[in-house]
């Protein structure tokens, strides 16, 4: 009987908006460190369609040809190979700078669990700034002096000194260079004031996020992270093209009665033929001199990769005629709610044009 490989572990990205049930975007990579630690323990890394597993190499008996007994950490470098990923997932248009999404196998309190996130989803509590692994990092302080601590992953102090404060402001130098790359939290007089994650290889890449497995045996374990899909409100702007004369009294959006009856939340809806009839209550023209007609979806609707078919417009201006299976949202047209031109609020719109 020859040597085996077996698995570890394995970690599915599951993501709502694409048809397979996984986040097909993404591309997993060993950190450096990861890589040399999998090469010491004759471990192997795989990637697959739903995330990535590793695998160890035992012998003719089950037995692990190299083992541990100590902690170790498995670090995985995650980047999107989609430049639209964060529009078509629920998490902010853009990601604030110098920060990444940091998945971990251990909870605040230490223990160990298999959802990688904070919360159900991936969300704001999962991104943390990003810093290289010596950086100055300001805070106020009312006294003359401050004790800096800063704490590993496992709530381990691996630094404790103190800081000068000039006119009330202290600026302390953070070198984390003899120490792992991974997540750390500084604490100045005994009050958390940074959580970071610090590398100078992931610095240099800003890559999407950073998966932490810490394990202290073989034993096969699945970790999931889960990310929903995007809600947005759906608009779409009807522009007079070549029916010049058609003014927003000639429309109606009709929405199908399967999407109502999933996604919204009221149930005192009037259907004409299995769909939801919305009027416009507005036009423009644009430079041209065109009628621009916007109707928009009054509930949140899910961008998704498969499309929600049977959305139809209905023309009257003289001539009855419709528009079927009108086409869903990119997920390139997506923007923020606008007041005096700047954004405010949390809705956000999904454009899409049609030309009549």
């Amino acid at each position: 009987m020859t040597n085996v490989f077996k698995k570890i572990f394995d970690v599915k990205f599951i993501h709502e908006y694409y048809s397979s049930g996984y986040a097909d975007d993404l591309v997993y990579t060993p950190t450096e460190n990861c890589q040399q630690l999998m090469k010491n323990l004759g471990m192997l890394f795989r990637k697959n369609s739903k995330g990535f597993s590793v695998l160890y190499l035992s012998d003719a008996d089950g037995n692990a040809v190299k083992s541990f007994s100590d902690k170790q950490i498995f670090s995985f470098i995650i980047e999107s190979s989609n430049p639209y990923f964060n529009n078509l997932s629920k998490l902010p248009i853009n990601s604030a700078k110098n920060t990444v999404y940091n998945f971990s196998n251990v909870d605040s309190d230490g223990n160990y669990k298999t959802k990688l996130t904070e919360s159900d989803d991936v969300g704001e509590d999962d991104n943390i700034s990003l810093k290289r692994q010596n950086f100055v990092h300001s805070f106020q302080s009312q006294n003359l002096s401050a004790t800096i601590e800063i704490k590993n992953c496992f709530d381990e102090s691996i630094l404790s000194e103190d800081a000068k404060v000039n006119n009330g402001e202290a600026n302390y130098f953070v070198e984390l260079h003899k120490h792992r790359p991974g997540f750390y939290e500084l604490f100045a007089d005994g009050t958390s004031d940074l959580k970071f994650y610090t590398s100078d290889e992931l610095f240099r890449i800003k890559p999407f996020g950073i998966i932490d497995i810490v394990r202290e045996d073989l034993s096969e374990i699945s970790y999931t992270i889960n990310i929903a899909k995007k809600m947005t409100f759906w608009r779409y702007y009807v522009i007079a093209k070549y029916r010049k004369e058609t003014t927003k009294d000639h429309l109606k959006l009709c929405v199908p009665k399967s999407v109502v009856e999933e996604h919204f939340s009221g149930n005192n809806y009037t259907f004409v033929d299995d769909k939801l009839e919305i009027e416009p209550d507005s036009q423009s023209s644009n430079p041209d001199g065109l009628n621009v007609i916007p109707i928009e979806v009054e509930e949140e609707l899910p961008l998704l990769e498969e499309t929600m078919s049977g959305f139809q417009l209905k023309i009257n201006n003289g001539s009855s005629y419709e528009l079927n299976d009108l086409p869903n949202p990119s997920v390139k047209n997506i923007s923020r709610s606008l007041v005096n031109g700047k954004p405010e609020g949390n809705k956000i719109y999904s454009d899409i044009y049609i030309y009549i």
